[in-house]
């Protein structure tokens, strides 16, 4: 038999998920996930639960998630907030491009961008010098900028890349 449950507390049990589950009573069955999945589901979702061939035994295999936004062919994965706000998600979209918390930014593999424009910035600033002391040399006066390639700001996303 299946039915729908609404969770009420999870803890861990021997490396197992058991939530607290309120339909007909109290019951406590075991989550179950797909293989590679860890999930904590909050308090108050509605579960989908079967009944096993053990005596009593009850698992809970899936959820409800009312907040359908993908389209034909696409997969999101997300996180909630504890209050059910979305907190995270990455985004398989059907046209080929994968969205991390949104589609404002590009990733980058933050650490090399940095090395190649700090070398670029003395590579300049270098040339730059190099241009002073001609003009310099020529009579002339010349008072180069220094390059700056600040991109501090664009570290905010944290995603290893190997």
């Amino acid at each position: 038999m299946i039915t729908y449950a609404t969770t009420d507390s999870i803890e861990e049990e021997e490396g197992f998920r058991v939530v607290t589950s309120k339909e007909e009573g109290t019951k406590t069955p075991f989550l179950f996930e797909g293989f590679g999945e860890d999930s904590h589901p909050l308090k108050g979702m509605t579960a989908l639960m079967m009944d096993t061939q053990a005596d009593g035994e009850s698992v809970i295999v899936g959820f409800l998630d009312v907040e359908k936004v993908t389209a034909l062919g696409e997969k999101r994965i997300f996180s909630l907030k504890e209050n059910g706000d979305l907190s995270s998600f990455i985004w398989l979209k059907n046209d080929g491009t994968i969205e991390f918390n949104g589609n404002k930014n590009t990733l980058v593999k933050y650490t090399e961008l940095k090395q190649k424009c700090d070398a670029l910035e003395s590579f300049i600033n270098n040339e730059l010098l190099k241009i002073q002391t001609a003009i310099s040399g020529l009579g002339g006066a010349y008072a180069p900028a220094q390059a700056n390639f600040d991109i501090s700001s664009s570290e905010a996303v944290n995603l290893k890349c190997e």
